[in-house]
This record gives structure tokens, C-alpha cells and sequence, in this order.
């Protein structure tokens, strides 16, 4: 799913507009020995001051080895405060998962979410944050 962002200010003169897409695919390896796959996505199309907007990072161990100690990590986007962090679904093999790291309500900053044990050959799971747009 591809992001996208749009802006219009009516009461400027002249009226300003601007806007903006990407799709937020990350996998850490090479092209045909992949091990760490990130796929980001959020849960609405648009939204306006003051609504919340929640992205969902979903990871995936596409190697044929378990990986060791994944931390998964993202920043408030530009124009919005955080708001809240989860840890979403976590397969059995990874253990426990924290949210390690997140600015304060209201703030903006890093997020880092930890986890205990190693994420299984093709095991995937999903963290979860939530920000307000500015």
C-alpha cells in the first residue's frame, strides 16, 4: 500500500498545495538470500489536525535461519505527536516483546520495539504505533 499525503492551505494567497507518496518496503539481505523483511503500512487513506493515524509495521524472516535479536525501529513522522506503541502479534519463537523505547504522549521521537528470543525461518509478526496529525 502506497502513502500518501496531501495539503491544502485555502487561506493563503495564493493557495497553497502540496503532496506526496511512498511505499515503506524494507528487507535487510541480499536480493535472493533475504533474511529480515519490514513492510509499512497505515490504517487510512487520509486525515486531517488532530486525528489519529496508526502505522503497522509487519516483519518477516524470509531466510532458511533464525534471527537473534531483533529490534525493530521507526520515528514519529513529520507533522505528527505520538500518541501510543504495541507489539501487535508476536510469533512463539521470538518470546517476550517490549516497546524499549517511545517518546512521550504528545512528543516525537524514536521507537524501539525488543524482543527476547530468535524469530523462526518464515515466522512473521506485527508492531504497531499510533500518532496524532498537527
Amino acid at each position: 500500500m502506497a502513502l500518501t499525503a496531501s495539503f491544502t492551505d485555502t487561506n493563503a494567497a495564493p493557495a497553497l498545495s502540496s503532496s506526496g507518496a511512498n511505499t515503506d518496503l524494507t528487507t535487510v539481505g541480499g536480493a535472493t538470500s533475504a533474511g529480515l523483511q519490514l513492510l509499512k503500512t497505515v490504517d487510512r487513506a487520509t486525515a486531517a489536525p488532530g486525528d489519529a493515524i496508526v502505522y503497522i509495521i509487519n516483519y518477516a524472516n524470509r531466510s532458511s535461519a533464525a534471527l537473534a535479536d531483533l529490534r525493530v525501529y521507526d520515528t514519529t513522522p513529520a507533522y505528527t505527536v505520538f500518541s501510543s506503541a504495541a507489539c501487535g502479534t508476536t510469533p512463539a519463537s521470538l518470546g517476550t516483546c517490549s516497546v524499549n523505547t517511545a517518546p512521550a504522549a504528545g512528543a516525537t521521537g524514536a521507537i524501539e520495539w525488543r524482543y527476547t528470543r530468535t524469530l523462526a525461518s518464515g515466522a512473521s509478526g506485527t508492531v504497531t504505533f499510533t500518532v496524532i496529525v498537527q
